[in-house]
């Protein structure tokens, strides 16, 4: 997997969990609290600005009622249904 494909991935991971958190009706502080994670990491982690290790991907998904396999697997059949996102390269300076 290359560069870009792990970039894709990761912006299919933050949005399946921003998804089922709106679904919720809970906020990225009150999701903080209940995995043990900082509010600014999980507004990192949704933007697809942090690269997230397995064992928060576990806590989130967990503080999320849901198994971290079932994100993966979301976020794998976002990207073969709709295809890559459009990813905005930072302009070198």
């Amino acid at each position: 997997m290359d560069k870009d494909n792990h970039a894709q991935l990761l912006f299919a991971v933050a949005f399946v969990l921003r998804q089922r958190r709106e679904a919720l009706l809970i906020t990225q502080s009150e999701l903080a609290r209940l995995c043990g994670l900082h509010r600014s990491y999980i507004a990192g982690v949704e933007r697809g600005a942090r690269n997230i290790a397995i064992q928060n991907v576990s806590r989130l998904a967990s503080a999320l009622d849901m198994a971290a396999s079932k994100v993966l697997s979301l976020a794998e059949k976002k990207l073969a249904r709709e295809g890559p996102f459009k990813l905005k390269r930072k302009k070198s300076k």
